[in-house]
């Protein structure tokens, strides 16, 4: 069951995925960018609870 790009879990969820591609083996620029593009730029302030993480 896909997550809906407008819920909170949404955001924690591509959160997630950005940490996870940060593991393991290559470059970190390699890693950064693996991180950012997909997971990271599509996160919007509503994607994220209240709090710090906006």
């Amino acid at each position: 069951m896909a997550i809906k790009s407008n819920s909170s879990d949404y955001g924690c969820e591509q959160m997630y995925l950005a940490v996870r591609s940060m593991c393991g083996r290559g470059f970190l620029d390699e890693h950064l960018v693996n991180a950012t593009i997909p997971f990271l730029l599509v996160i919007e302030e509503h994607d994220l609870p209240d709090g710090e993480l906006q």
